[in-house]
């Protein structure tokens, strides 16, 4: 029994942390944002942002 549990707590401290990295944010990643419709700085941006096709 303590094998079946040693070799367990092994399997899992050796695969948890490759999952772990998974959840990093990604610096390329486009994040939906929130923004008041009258910001004006933000209008700005969007208007100044080139527009992906499709």
């Amino acid at each position: 029994m303590k094998i079946a549990v040693r070799t367990t707590l092994s399997l899992m401290l050796a695969i948890l942390p490759g999952l772990a990295g998974a959840q990093r944010a990604d610096p390329g990643d486009d994040s939906t944002i929130i923004f008041a419709p009258d910001d004006p700085d933000m209008a700005s941006a969007t208007a100044r942002a080139p527009r992906r096709p499709g």
